[in-house]
């Protein structure tokens, strides 16, 4: 059997099928493109709905989500009580879940060990008081919510990219999450304040607005260990015993640097880096490890003269030190440039037209990096809809899962759990059950919130294809097919011919290395649907 698939994989293959470059893509495949470039592709009825509405109209729409109706996803979303949560209520629900329990289990077994004894868990119950079994009940019920708002925050980012009408706000809330990377295992719940409130309302606004968002998430302060960057301060002492207490930590600066802003031939230099790592000490969290709560020491900040990038801040100066250093950050022309390629390279292609990033940088220049502008200017372009574009990328495990189920037409069940899977933010987070769409995403090779380098996953879309990728995209779509995902609800499969099924699951014909590979499986129904999703044509957006 894994022969056959082996075998099956490398005739489907992913190779695209060039279009004639002097003949314009038609309407059809200009909304299919669209469909699968600002969202994660058509679901059933789309395309139809599209031609009718007209296209611009619909990328107006997607422009301006705002003034969507989405009732059915908010319905379904507002369940999720752990995603509404303060930042401070989520610090004390952490520290319950994870000191409480363990503080009392100590203390029973200092004062057994004071009299040489050993307790068993059976001796250490049956010696807790009422006020500690108390307590210990709180702790397990912080423990599964803990556990819960790690599922709602899987299941918002799952629904919503599946049946949501704001299709390119989700494309952008992913894109810019995974710009912004930060791996939920090192923070745990302070990354839900960084979904909810850092990253989802930014998306379409000022560049330099999302980028002090994120400046001041707890999250990203957790992450990259600027929580632990002070200024050097002298301690008492005699003589040469004479220390130093703190210190500078410079990841996050580099980091902000490289890859946030400049990029890594951005025209900064090692002293630039150290200089921002100055300005930015003493932005850290308010309470220790885990904390979702952002908050400016003044104490451990560096009052010293600074320099970053030909800009001076004398001495004496507090947060407004890292403030005015991020806003040169995200108006400086090497952070236009480079901003602009990368969502060029999400939105049309992995090597990104020249002219196009041109025309980007211009809007951001008059626009002062409105992202919605930018956005406007590339779905607007020659470059975005040429036969280069069309069908050039291959998605990712996430853009591929997701759009297999929109494909389907299914629909996601919230708060479905299943038995084994991890819904914690632990080591494991995202891996969940082979049963369960987030589970079958880190199979595929893409955890969600669990990239574990700054870097965040590769816009490169090349970077996605293998051999041993496609063998297991097609596992997933023989799962989906058979119903076999506990938390996805599916229509009845269709029995239409595969050119039929075609062209409503791919918006277009089969290539004739396609249909002969189907038809040498001799698949139909169920197995035929598996096939196409497999498929060259599905594998690309």
């Amino acid at each position: 059997m894994k022969r056959h698939y082996t075998l099956l994989a490398l005739a489907l293959g992913v190779a695209a099928q060039a279009l004639p470059a002097d003949k314009p893509l038609t309407e059809e495949q200009r909304i299919v493109h669209t469909l699968n470039r600002l969202g994660f592709g058509p679901r059933p009825g789309d395309i139809e709905r599209v031609q009718k509405l007209g296209l611009k109209t619909y990328i107006d729409q997607q422009l301006h989500p705002e003034a969507l109706q989405d009732q059915a996803i908010e319905a379904k979303t507002a369940t999720f009580s752990a995603l509404a949560l303060t930042p401070r209520a989520l610090n004390r629900l952490e520290a319950e879940a994870r000191q409480g329990g363990k503080q009392i289990k100590k203390k029973l077994q200092q004062k057994a060990t004071q009299v040489g004894k050993e307790l068993s868990k059976k001796e250490m119950r049956e010696q807790l008081t009422e006020k500690q079994r108390t307590a210990l009940k709180e702790s397990v019920e912080a423990k599964e919510q803990v556990a819960q708002a790690s599922q709602q925050t899987m299941d918002n980012k799952l629904v919503r990219a599946m049946e949501s009408e704001k299709q390119l706000q989700e494309v952008l809330v992913d894109f810019w999450s995974n710009h912004f990377n930060i791996d939920v295992s090192k923070v745990r719940t302070a990354k839900i304040i960084d979904e909810q409130q850092v990253i989802r309302p930014h998306v379409l606004g000022k560049f330099s607005e999302l980028l002090n968002a994120s400046a001041h998430s707890a999250a990203m302060m957790l992450y990259l260990d600027n929580d632990q960057s002070t200024a050097a301060v002298a301690t008492a002492g005699r003589g040469k015993a004479k220390k130093q207490a703190g210190g500078l930590n410079e990841n996050y600066a580099r980091e902000v640097m490289e890859l946030h802003t400049l990029g890594v031939d951005g025209g900064y230099t090692q002293k630039d880096v150290t200089e921002l790592a100055r300005c930015l000490t003493g932005w850290g969290v308010r309470g220790g490890k885990y904390s979702a709560e952002f908050e400016y020491h003044d104490s451990r900040h560096d009052k010293k003269a600074k320099e970053v990038l030909g800009l001076r801040l004398p001495a004496g100066g507090d947060q407004s030190d890292g403030d005015a250093a991020l806003t040169l950050l995200a108006r400086h022309p090497s952070t236009m440039r480079f901003i602009s390629t990368k969502l060029c390279r999400r939105f049309v292609s992995d090597n990104p037209p020249a002219s196009l990033v041109d025309k980007c940088v211009a809007t951001w220049k008059k626009t002062d990096g409105d992202i919605r502008e930018i956005l406007a200017t590339i779905t607007s372009s020659p470059e975005f809809f040429s036969t280069t574009a069309y069908k050039s990328k291959v998605k990712s495990p996430f853009e591929f899962v997701v759009s297999a189920a929109r494909a389907l037409g299914a629909t996601y069940k919230v708060g479905e759990k299943t038995k084994g899977a991890d819904q914690g933010f632990g080591k494991k987070t995202g891996v969940g059950s082979e049963t369960r769409t987030a589970g079958q995403i880190s199979l595929l090779g893409q955890p969600l919130f669990r990239y574990a380098f700054p870097t965040g996953y590769p816009e490169d879309s090349s970077k996605w294809v293998s051999s041993g990728a496609l063998i297991g995209r097609i596992n997933y779509a023989l799962k989906l097919t058979a119903g076999k995902l506990d938390d996805l609800a599916l229509p009845p499969i269709s029995e239409e011919k595969p050119d039929v099924l075609a062209l409503r699951l791919l918006g277009h014909p089969l290539s004739p290395a396609t249909r002969a590979t189907i038809q040498k499986q001799g698949a139909t129904g169920t197995k035929a649907v598996a096939l196409l999703l497999g498929s060259p044509e599905f594998q690309r957006r």
